[in-house]
């Protein structure tokens, strides 16, 4: 089974490294360097997989399973975000619930 401890940290420090470096710096954050968020995420995500290992709880296996998991699901959830496609599932959600009489 794949560890989830790496798979969500992964998730959020690819999530957080291609936001980083591909989307524009608005508000209090444009006086931060682009390159910050992944010097900081990067081995933070990689100490707590890591971990998952020096303590006992996954082997190898299941934790670059974990990993891949993350990484896979923060680029394709990156890229469905930046395309508008979170618009369109908003609205089939608001669609759906408009269906429902007691909402």
């Amino acid at each position: 089974m794949p560890s989830t401890h790496s798979a969500a940290i992964s998730f959020y420090a690819t999530y957080i490294t291609v936001a980083s470096l591909c989307l524009p710096s608005r508000g209090p954050f444009t006086s931060i360097p682009k390159t910050l968020p992944p010097i900081i995420f990067i081995p933070w995500a990689s100490s707590v997989a890591c971990s998952r290992i020096w303590l006992g709880y996954h082997t190898g296996a299941q934790v670059i399973a974990g990993v891949s998991v993350g990484v896979v699901t923060a680029l394709v959830w990156f890229k469905l975000w930046t395309s508008g496609a979170d618009v369109i599932v908003t609205d089939i959600v608001h669609r759906i619930l408009a269906l429902i009489p007691f909402l």
